[in-house]
Order: structure tokens, then C-alpha cells, then sequence
């Protein structure tokens, strides 16, 4: 997944992708990635450059206030719309929520599935109806 994040006046590129039981992190096609080693509420721990450091992440609107080494970063997603949507992210890596109450009722995809833009992922149930969720 491929993130675009503004922080201050300067916009920085992050490529989110899973390795096993961990996430990594390149940003701005940085040559070392940031491992996610795991993440538990607002924290996660994380390894960078052979060193392993803390972060802790707290969301305010579309915002994402990340504390790591005694300064807070303010992260948010520069197109408006995008902004919006950013409230449904969480600390532990890319979610899937919806707008009103619903039930999952079906999931059409295992872990590790090659999936298409377009491929059905799961069905919904919300107000007594199916909803089919594509990629």
C-alpha cells in the first residue's frame, strides 16, 4: 500500500507493505525500511538501522500525532478527501471499516490471495441487506 503523508510543509511517500508476521515501511524510497515489530493500542515498537525504538500514536480528526523520541510528529493526508477517510486508519496497519453497524458474513479471500482492483473480498450484512465489498 502506498501512503502519501504530509508532515509541516512537506509531503513524504510511504510504501506499506506485510513480510510475514511484520510490516515494513519505506519511506521516501529510504534504502533500510522501518520493520514494525508489533503494535499494542497507540504503541508500536518498531526496529530501524539494526536499533529498536518506541512510538506511540494518537489520532486527532484527520491527524496522527506520532511520539517517538521526545518530539511529536503531526501526519495527516494531504488531499481533503483523503482526510476525511483517515479517521478509519489504525495504528496496526491498513483497515477496512464501515460507516454504519454490519456484520461480516462472508469472507471470499484467504491470506496471501492474489487479489485484482475490482475482485469481490467479502459480503456485508447491514439493515438486513448484502452488501458485496470489492478491492
Amino acid at each position: 500500500m502506498r501512503l502519501e503523508l504530509q508532515h509541516g510543509a512537506e509531503t513524504h511517500r510511504l510504501d506499506v507493505r506485510r513480510e510475514g508476521e511484520t510490516w515494513r515501511v519505506t519511506l521516501d524510497e529510504a534504502a533500510d525500511p522501518i520493520e514494525i515489530l508489533s503494535v499494542h493500542d497507540a504503541e508500536v515498537a518498531f526496529a530501524l538501522d539494526g536499533a529498536r525504538g518506541r512510538a506511540w500514536v494518537a489520532r486527532r480528526g484527520a491527524e496522527r500525532l506520532v511520539f517517538v523520541d521526545g518530539v511529536v510528529h503531526t501526519l495527516r493526508l494531504p488531499d481533503e478527501d483523503e482526510a476525511e477517510d483517515a479517521d478509519d486508519m489504525g495504528a496496526g496497519g491498513p483497515n477496512l471499516t464501515a460507516k454504519m453497524p454490519g456484520t461480516v458474513v462472508k469472507v471470499l479471500v484467504a491470506e496471501g490471495d492474489a487479489v485484482a482492483e475490482g475482485d469481490p473480498l467479502l459480503i456485508m450484512e447491514a439493515m438486513k441487506m448484502e452488501t458485496e465489498i470489492a478491492s
